[in-house]
């Protein structure tokens, strides 16, 4: 039969302590996510714009599809 006295207790409830903030910490460090843009140039992928900003990512996406849409046109 395991004893469980004042010390276990103790014990166990700092390591659920430790547990609980180095979870925290950790989801605090992931990573956002990160868009980028690439295009492939000479069979060659190349990254024209990376941001972690999905609004910032859709200006400069939508921008490039105008322009390209214009160059077309000519």
């Amino acid at each position: 039969m395991p004893i469980v006295g004042p010390t276990s207790k103790t014990v166990a409830a700092l390591a659920i302590v430790a547990l609980l903030a180095g979870s925290a910490t950790n989801l605090r460090r992931r990573s956002r996510a990160r868009w980028e843009l690439v295009a492939n140039c000479q069979g060659q992928p190349v990254s024209l714009f990376e941001s972690d900003d999905q609004t910032e990512f859709d200006q400069v996406s939508r921008g490039l599809r105008r322009a390209l849409d214009q160059h077309r046109e000519r």
